[in-house]
C-alpha cells in the first residue's frame, strides 16, 4: 500500500484523530513531507480512525503511525505480507492492526520491541520494509529488468545478472541498487 502526503497539520483532521493525550491536536505539525509518497508497513484501527504505520521525516529507522486524513491513498493493494491482529487489553483496549505475522500477532509487545531498539525486531522489520518497497509500482516511466529465464535478470544499467525469486512489482540490482520493475509480473 503506498499514499501520499496531503497535509501535515492536526488543524485538518476530523474529531476522532484529535487526542491531547496522546500528543495530537490542532496544532500539530506531523513529521511529513507534502507530496511525499511513502510505504504503509501496517494500518491500524483505533477508536473510529484509521492510522498508516510508515517511516516519515523525524529520522527514525523503524516507522510511526501517522493519521490517514493527512494522506491520498496512490495503491490501495494490501501487502502480500500483512495479517490480521487485534489487541483488546492493557492501555489501549480494541486495537485492530494488519502487519507481518510478528507485529500483528503481538502488536503491543513487537512494537515496543521495535521502537526501543531491540535488535531483532529491527532485523525483522528491515526485512519486511525491504519486501515490501519491492511490493508496489506506482512510477509508469520506470526501466523494467530483462527476462533472462529461469528466475535470472539483468540490470539494463550495470549489464549485472542475477537470480531472483521476488514477487513484488520491483526488483532491485544486487550490483547498482537501481529499483527496476519486475519483468515477469
Amino acid at each position: 500500500m503506498k499514499v501520499s502526503c496531503l497535509s501535515n497539520s492536526g488543524a485538518e483532521l476530523p474529531e476522532c484523530y484529535v487526542d491531547p493525550g496522546s500528543g495530537f491536536d490542532r496544532t500539530t505539525i506531523f513529521p511529513l513531507e507534502l507530496g511525499k509518497e511513502y510505504t504503509v508497513y501496517a494500518v491500524t484501527l483505533r477508536q473510529g480512525g484509521v492510522w498508516y504505520y510508515l517511516l516519515d521525516e523525524r529520522g527514525v529507522d523503524y516507522p510511526v503511525w501517522s493519521p490517514a486524513p493527512l494522506f491520498e491513498v496512490t495503491d490501495r493493494r494490501l501487502s502480500q505480507y500483512w495479517l490480521f491482529g487485534f489487541h483488546n487489553a492493557g492501555i489501549r483496549p480494541g486495537d485492530a492492526v494488519f502487519a507481518f505475522v510478528e507485529w500483528s500477532s503481538d502488536p503491543l509487545d513487537y512494537y515496543d520491541k521495535l521502537s526501543d531498539g531491540d535488535t531483532e525486531a529491527r532485523l525483522i522489520f528491515r526485512k519486511y520494509r525491504d519486501l515490501m518497497e519491492l511490493e508496489f509500482d506506482t512510477q509508469a516511466d520506470r526501466p523494467a529488468a530483462e527476462d533472462l529465464g529461469d528466475g535470472w535478470m539483468m540490470c539494463p544499467q550495470c549489464r549485472e545478472a542475477w537470480q531472483t525469486s521476488v514477487n513484488g512489482a520491483l526488483v532491485k540490482c544486487p550490483n547498482c541498487s537501481t529499483i527496476l520493475r519486475n519483468p515477469r509480473l
